[in-house]
């Protein structure tokens, strides 16, 4: 994905849901969708490359409004932007669960969730920031 916007969008699992597989998301806006687990949704052997993305006022069931990785590798960086996401359990704009996320550059700003507001990350996990 390069540029572009996708908005409104109402799924059980992302806008944009990886199994298996490689996503390079580059200056996109995803917002104001409303989703179970994150706009972006990187599964088990997926591989994602966000880079000068806005993830904003993504609204989601449980887990990680903006994005969420569960057995996946990503990178988030290039100025990207989770702003005004909300989840209903943890990790308003991200949630990471075994996997390992590589973060540059990224602003997190007004999300909100009862545990973990930006970020949490779960058990077989590795963050750098």
């Amino acid at each position: 994905m390069d540029g572009g916007s996708i908005t409104h969008i109402a799924a059980a699992v992302g806008v944009v849901a990886l199994a298996n597989t490689t996503l390079n998301v580059h200056g996109t806006y995803l917002g104001d969708n409303k989703l179970d687990k994150g706009a972006l949704y990187a599964s088990w052997g997926s591989t994602m490359e966000v880079s000068g993305a806005t993830l904003q006022r993504n609204k989601a069931k449980y887990h990680g409004a903006g994005l969420y990785a569960v057995g996946a590798r990503a990178t988030v960086s290039g100025d990207c932007k989770f702003d005004f996401n909300v989840a209903i359990e943890g990790g308003g704009a991200m949630h990471v669960k075994f996997s390992e996320v590589t973060m540059r550059s990224t602003n997190f700003t007004n999300n909100s969730a009862p545990t973990a507001g930006a970020l949490v990350v779960y058990e077989g996990s590795h963050l750098s920031i």
